[in-house]
């Protein structure tokens, strides 16, 4: 993997990058809907994540994972909507949106990954065989597979046991439907890097996800977020097409937001990654109101090597109220 260039697209206030390079991979900083209706947002976010990818020289039509966070799933319908505008209908991408604990006047925020120009997209598994006529269920490129985010639509089904939990059936047909989309692209959960695993407030706890979504090299992060109706979870997942591969995936915690930054710092040394070669990081928070001191903890922390980040709002599955998720390029 070439070297990670984090200049392509400018940086924000703050000076972290609003794109990094890493190899064949474009990572975009969350572009926020800042304000106003509904579809206002949806088309301000979008727009601000269109103009950052030209100015890395990609289109839209090069993004294959689209991750949502919202306040409230009522945004469903329209967000869908102004999507097609921008990406068309199927959209050839894997996309999950979930309802955060964002709050008002910024309701929507929006994060991609992207291939560079010149690399090659294969929509390996249409939506609609899945449930999601509007988008891809597995797209392949840059060495990766990107899923959809999963929900257990019963299309695939565990073992069948009287005394399980809804919990549990849910968990046991999502991960189901995950190894049948892998199955289609020749790989088994033993490929998959990494998890990010939404549970339903409603749920006490997590119950036997870590076991479920063992991997040998996955990260698995997980966050209890508002759910509509009788849904428990949903799962978005990455997979690595060969074993190996150039990049590196790892979760921190902390009780703060400067204790997460310094826990990744922790973790970082614990695989003697240096902190500039991280390139995104998902954030987990447990109020909006810690993202100004993590931000301001993580710039001390990279300087202007910092990656990307895309902070959302929600509860923590573990003991710890700060959760990321980061991505890293390995050691040669």
């Amino acid at each position: 993997m070439s070297g990670i260039e984090r200049d392509l697209a400018g940086r924000d206030s703050r000076g972290f990058p609003l794109v990094v390079r890493a190899g064949g991979l474009l990572f975009s900083r969350a572009c926020d809907g800042v304000a106003g209706a509904v579809g206002a947002q949806c088309d301000r976010a979008y727009g601000e994540l269109q103009r950052i990818l030209a100015a890395a020289g990609v289109g839209l039509e090069q993004v294959v994972r689209l991750d949502h966070f919202t306040e409230s799933q009522g945004w469903l319908a329209e967000r869908q909507k102004v999507r097609a505008a921008f990406f068309g209908r199927p959209a050839g991408l894997a996309s999950t949106g979930v309802a955060s604990r964002l709050r008002p006047p910024n309701c929507l925020r929006v994060a991609a990954v992207a291939l560079a120009a010149g690399v090659r997209k294969e929509v390996l598994v249409d939506g609609a065989s899945f449930g999601m006529p509007a988008i891809a269920s597995l797209v392949a490129g840059g060495g990766y597979l990107f899923l959809s985010g999963i929900l257990n639509d019963g299309s695939h089904s565990g073992p069948s046991d009287a005394s399980q939990s809804e919990m549990v059936r849910q968990t046991q047909g999502c991960f189901a439907t995950i190894d049948a989309l892998l199955l289609r692209a020749g790989v088994s959960r033993r490929n998959v890097v990494r998890y990010d695993i939404y549970v339903s407030e409603a749920e006490a706890a997590a119950g036997s996800l870590g076991e479920t979504a063992a991997s040998p090299v996955a990260a698995v992060h997980g966050a209890f977020l508002p759910f509509g109706g009788r849904d428990c979870l949903e799962v978005t997942t990455m997979a690595r097409i060969l074993p190996g591969g150039p990049l590196a995936f790892l979760t921190a915690s902390g009780s703060t937001p400067g204790g997460l930054v310094r826990g990744l710092r922790e973790r970082l040394d614990q695989r003697q990654i240096p902190p500039d070669r991280l390139v995104r990081l998902d954030v987990c928070l447990a109020g909006q109101d810690g993202e100004e001191e993590f931000l301001n903890a993580l710039r001390e922390a990279c300087g202007r090597h910092g990656p990307v980040v895309v902070p959302f709002v929600g509860r923590a599955l573990g003991t710890l109220p700060f959760t990321a998720t980061a991505i890293a390029v390995a050691p040669a």
